[in-house]
């Protein structure tokens, strides 16, 4: 009785071969860093009721969109399959529970193998008569293209772009999203980075003044609507106060700025933007390409969407100018400053160590030198006169007195 039953399952059994296979849809082009579609290690997993029936996991795939295996799976059977594409690591997965614990990292120093980490998850999936499951892929990363637009610029100013990147980068994104930065934790304050060579494009201006692209890419960060009113004319700029400042992704870009006044001597001009899907959310989704156009007006150094930073853009012609003028008056007792406004800040620059330690000899004051190198701060002891001067290097080259006079 007992084989009459076996021989009955095996017969409504019918186990057959099957080639299972991830493939990378999409764009189909090569991104200069990384390669968008290519495919160099693969973990398929197969569950059935619930638990990882079959493990596949294949590395060091050569210049591949595509990867797969084959198994012998039953005909009609409901599986769950799951994919996941450049982890760089073989899954060791027991139950579809564990799927939504698991997910694909990245360091400071970018993607694994300069490939975008990919899965699929598919549930109830048959097995039909050809004897193949192809499994279409999905990068967990955004993509970001990015344009210039010089044609508003008042044509004394000129605009290099030294650097791009994407800033509040996910450290990890889930492979069953959605996913989201939470905490600082959770994220890098630098990640993706284009270098000067790599922005070449947008140094070169084509039809209308509008830059070649470049692109970059980041893991899913799903941050929901933005916080604020936004209207037609303006874009994404958090305040640095809201929690979200700290977790929203952001495209930063740095700018060697030139005019016929100002130049950047100490640093780069920044712009920085938040980004997002529109103009009312901090969504960046998974397998999701992003275009924006930078368009500067005028001087290029005003808002306009982006949060400027100018800090260190100063006036074309170098500043040397000490203070509080020729002369200083104080009496025994007395405390007073003598500073030096000067541009650019980076310049080689002498407070005057020997004539300040001169005049401490003396016992005419004794003294602070400020943080910054660029003042000092006189305690006045003794009647008499002192000096205080100061000198500059490339590409100010200027030197200035005052004089310290201390009365009883």
């Amino acid at each position: 009785m007992a084989g009459c039953m076996e021989t009955e399952v095996m017969q409504d059994t019918e186990v057959i071969n099957v080639t299972v296979s991830a493939v990378c849809p999409g764009f189909r082009t090569r991104a200069v860093i990384p390669e968008e579609d290519r495919i160099n290690d693969i973990n398929i997993i197969i569950f059935e009721d619930g638990k990882a029936e079959t493990l596949f996991w294949q590395e060091d795939l050569a210049e591949s969109d595509a990867a797969g295996f084959e198994t012998s799976l039953v005909k009609g059977r409901k599986y769950s399959i799951l994919a996941a594409a450049n982890l760089g690591e073989r899954l060791e997965i027991g139950t579809l529970e564990e799927i939504e614990d698991v997910v694909a990292e990245v360091s400071e120093e970018g993607f694994r193998n300069a490939c975008i980490p990919m899965s699929v998850f598919e549930e109830d999936v048959s097995i039909d008569e050809d004897g193949r499951i192809i499994l279409e892929l999905v990068r967990l990363a955004a993509k970001v293209s990015i344009r210039m637009d010089r044609s508003r610029l008042s044509k004394d100013v000129d605009m290099t772009v030294k650097s791009v990147r994407i800033g509040n980068f996910p450290k990890y994104v889930c492979l069953a999203g959605p996913s989201k930065v939470a905490s600082v934790h959770d994220r890098y304050d630098t990640g993706f980075r284009l270098t000067t060579q790599q922005c070449e494009s947008l140094n070169r201006s084509g039809i209308g003044g509008i830059s070649s692209e470049v692109s970059l890419f980041m893991l899913e960060n799903m941050q929901g609507d933005f916080p604020y009113d936004i209207s037609d004319d303006e874009e994404k700029i958090l305040d640095p106060e809201d929690p979200l400042y700290d977790r929203a992704s952001y495209l930063e870009i740095e700018i060697g700025y030139k005019s016929s006044e100002l130049v950047s001597y100490d640093s780069n001009l920044i712009y920085r933007f938040y980004l997002g899907g529109s103009r009312h959310d901090l969504d960046m989704e998974r397998n999701s390409h992003y275009h924006i156009l930078v368009s500067p007006e005028d001087d290029g150094l005003s808002g306009g969407g982006w949060r400027v930073d100018k800090s260190g853009i100063g006036p074309s012609v170098p500043v040397f100018n000490m203070y509080p003028g020729e002369i200083v008056t104080g009496e025994v007792g007395d405390t007073v400053r003598v500073w030096c406004e000067c541009y650019p800040r980076t310049s080689p620059f002498d407070p005057g160590y020997e004539e300040l330690n001169f005049d401490k000899e003396r016992g005419i004051y004794d003294y602070t030198v400020d943080e910054d190198r660029h003042g000092v701060t006189l305690y006045l002891k003794k009647p008499g006169t002192g000096i205080v001067y100061m000198s500059a290097g490339e590409p100010i080259n200027k030197e200035g007195m005052v004089i310290v006079v201390v009365k009883p």
